[in-house]
């Protein structure tokens, strides 16, 4: 169990860092965050969104976003957490109907780092 919220904890801070993937992240990218997390109420109940955010972004200035990346993707270590990661990062990049250059470069860098192939993103997205 203390396993699987490691895990969820990497998936989600994959899911902020696809929120500020193109500078700033919009009403509707942190709304939709926020409707994600609430599907998961186990990881939720230990984690205040909005501090969860903050800390993620202190994250993101301290390592950079592909330094944050390193150490998502080190830490999801099975396939299924991995493909949600995918899948989850991808519902927030489309949230707010464009998906700008560094928001399509990260999901090729998940894509890469995971061993995805373009058949298995279809099947995420």
């Amino acid at each position: 169990m203390a396993e699987d919220l490691a895990q969820l904890e990497c998936v989600f801070r994959a899911v902020v860092l696809a929120a500020f993937a193109d500078g700033e992240p919009s009403s509707v990218e942190l709304k939709v965050v926020q409707d994600l997390l609430a599907d998961y109420p186990e990881f939720a109940a230990q984690h205040d969104l909005r501090q969860f955010v903050v800390e993620t972004y202190r994250l993101i200035k301290r390592l950079g976003p592909g330094g944050l990346l390193d150490e998502v993707a080190a830490g999801l270590r099975d396939r299924p957490h991995r493909e949600l990661t995918y899948t989850l990062s991808s519902k927030v990049i489309a949230a707010d109907g464009k998906t700008a250059s560094g928001e399509a470069q990260m999901l090729g860098e998940l894509q890469k780092r995971f061993g995805f192939t373009a058949a298995d993103v279809l099947l995420l997205m």
